[in-house]
């Protein structure tokens, strides 16, 4: 009587078979495609990730090696390609300016204190072209497409809203530095 055949090993045996076998090499190999010590680990699994899925293309008149160092090196070159992407990014973002002071603090509070009770005192046409324009920094002809006045009007709210603000902050000066002098 001969024994029972020996079945065929699943796809997830012969992916833990082929980890065990060639994890190392696929390490060095990164390591020498130029992962970093810290990511190749990381970079080890989404190799063997993208041997799973990839597992039943696999040519079997292959070496093994051949393929896992090509998965291994497109890994690295996506990884490579992700790193320097980042870095562009972080160059490009400006560098923070230091957190304001107590005082700057308050100061921002009551400008924009300011600002509010002086938009809550404009018509809603002057309000919503000096929001728009002095704010928001659209153009005439988009705050005029958007409201839908003439671009002339437009202007003629803003320079009528921009004399009242002008006056409004001279007033706010002028408060200001009488109540220096009255404090010192």
């Amino acid at each position: 009587m001969r024994p029972p055949p020996t079945p065929s090993p699943t796809p997830q045996q012969e992916l833990a078979a082929l980890y065990n076998e060639h994890a190392d090499f696929v390490w060095r190999s990164l390591l020498r495609l130029g992962a970093t010590p810290d990511v190749a680990e990381d970079l080890l699994h989404e190799v063997f990730l993208v041997v799973r899925r990839r597992q039943a293309d696999f040519d079997r008149e292959r070496s093994i090696r051949a393929w896992l160092y090509g998965i291994a090196r497109g890994v690295a070159a996506n990884y490579r390609r992700g790193r320097s992407r980042a870095a562009e990014r972080l160059r490009n973002v400006a560098t923070p300016s230091p957190p304001p002071t107590p005082e700057e603090g308050l100061e921002r509070r009551k400008a924009a204190a300011f600002v509010a009770e002086f938009l809550g005192s404009l018509d809603e046409p002057r309000r919503r072209v000096f929001e728009l324009f002095d704010i928001e920094g659209l153009s005439g002809p988009e705050i005029s497409a958007l409201l839908g006045v003439p671009v002339m009007k437009v202007h003629t709210l803003r320079r009528s809203a921009r004399r009242r603000f002008e006056a409004a902050l001279e007033e706010r000066r002028r408060g200001e530095a009488s109540s220096r002098r009255e404090t010192a």
